[in-house]
């Protein structure tokens, strides 16, 4: 008996269009014979059309941590302009690519997304990237900024105990 499952024979007709289309956008992204660099750019070009429409915010702030391996950045989506006094939830959101692919510019629609349909704030983590970030310092710096969020969002219009 096999111990592989087709995926790709389970997906659905919509998923398969999407597959297709980031194919036509970037070739191969997950071609580790490319190198990281070239994998990273087919990634980034394959990702620009999930991109297009997104939701305008009340305001977007790129900022940086510093955490534990050096300057974290982060992206906050403010879904709303606050005034004074104000403060919303936060949903610190990791972005996809296995820790290999991807930043903060490949998932700005879906953090736009989340931040306009629940009302917090989205802060974005740019954690650093595998090979070069060994395992397990990405999700160190996840949860560093995680905990940073928690003891100081207040200062961000952030209700931390949401």
């Amino acid at each position: 008996m096999p111990n592989k499952i087709d995926v790709l024979a389970r997906i659905s007709p919509q998923m398969a269009a999407v597959l297709a289309k980031e194919d036509e956008l970037a070739g191969d992204a997950n071609d580790t014979s490319a190198g990281f660099a070239q994998m990273r750019e087919n990634y980034v070009a394959g990702r620009a059309w999930w991109n297009e429409g997104a939701p305008a915010m009340g305001r977007v702030i790129d900022d940086a941590v510093e955490g534990p391996f050096g300057a974290i950045a982060v992206r906050r989506y403010h879904p709303c302009a606050q005034g004074a006094g104000e403060t919303a939830p936060a949903i610190v959101y990791i972005h996809g690519g296995g820790f290999v692919l991807g930043n903060l510019d490949t998932h700005d629609r879906i953090c736009r997304i989340l931040a306009q349909n629940t009302g917090a704030i989205v802060v974005a983590v740019d954690y650093h990237l595998s090979p070069e970030a060994k395992f397990p310092s990405a999700v160190e710096e996840v949860a560093f900024v995680a905990r940073f969020i928690h003891e100081n969002g207040a200062r961000y219009g952030i209700d931390t105990e949401r």
